[in-house]
């Protein structure tokens, strides 16, 4: 029976060793997967800081563009008024002048097309009597 239990003792120690060595294996792999995360988180981190400078920049030139487009926006409002107000006169005396010029045209233009009526039957009055 002392037989058996040296046996049965030294397969639980042949276990035992075969379970250390893989429990050994097993953390080697598992630091070398923390070491893996470590270096793939440190890589990540600089990107993002990177990134997030690069976006800083970004976002203050950004910035200054939408500060100067306001400021030509309102020079060129101001400009635009500037040549409206120029151009008001000249729309006032272009209204002012149709509104002078326009009835006695139109008035003309109603008395030569009566007239031009007129001669065109007084014509064709005459051409028919001639026949």
């Amino acid at each position: 029976m002392d037989l058996l239990m040296e046996i049965l003792a030294s397969l639980a120690l042949l276990a035992f060793v075969i379970l250390t060595i893989y429990a050994m294996i097993s953390l080697k792999a598992l630091v070398r997967l923390m070491n893996d995360s470590q270096n793939s988180l440190s890589r990540i981190t600089s990107d993002i800081n990177q990134l997030k400078d690069k976006l800083v920049v970004s976002l203050n030139n950004l910035d200054r563009a939408s500060v100067e487009i306001e400021e030509k926006v309102n020079k060129l409002e101001h400009h635009l008024d500037t040549i409206l107000s120029a151009a008001d006169p000249f729309i006032n005396l272009s209204k002012l002048v149709y509104q002078k010029v326009a009835p006695p045209i139109t008035t003309t233009a109603f008395l030569i097309s009566g007239v031009s009526k007129a001669v065109t039957t007084f014509v064709s009055v005459l051409s028919k009597s001639k026949k």
